[in-house]
């Protein structure tokens, strides 16, 4: 069974999903389609540190890349947190997968919570960071 709690920053405009338990392609799927239907932030982070992915199939994330693609806005940027080195593999699949699809949201896997903040956060045409 898996928990994903969410904490939305509006100032920020950042919402975090720390997610726990064994997390399933429709687990996914339901958070991302209530999080653009009602909470939308252009900045999340999703933090699976303590959560595990390792069930999901290949046609499941076939699958999930398909479902998410009606939220895609090149104006968004999400981050996943994942240091798991079989659940990082898992998680840069799904974004090759992604970038075959022309998924136009930004997305950055990193196994540190520094690097995705800082990545997050950063405007895009120089190294300045937004404070």
């Amino acid at each position: 069974m898996s928990v994903i709690i969410s904490e939305i920053d509006l100032e920020r405009d950042l919402t975090v999903h720390t997610a726990t338990g064994e997390i399933t392609k429709q687990d996914f799927v339901n958070k991302i389609r209530d999080h653009y239907q009602k909470q939308s932030t252009r900045l999340v982070l999703w933090d699976i540190e303590n959560a595990s992915i390792k069930d999901l199939i290949f046609e499941e994330i076939l699958e999930f890349s398909k479902d998410i693609k009606a939220f895609s806005s090149a104006d968004r940027r999400v981050a996943l947190l994942c240091s798991n080195p079989y659940e990082n593999g898992v998680l840069k699949m799904l974004k090759v997968i992604l970038d075959m699809n022309r998924y136009e949201t930004q997305v950055y896997i990193c196994e540190k919570k520094s690097d995705a903040i800082k990545w997050l956060f950063e405007i895009e045409d120089g190294n300045e960071t937004v404070k």
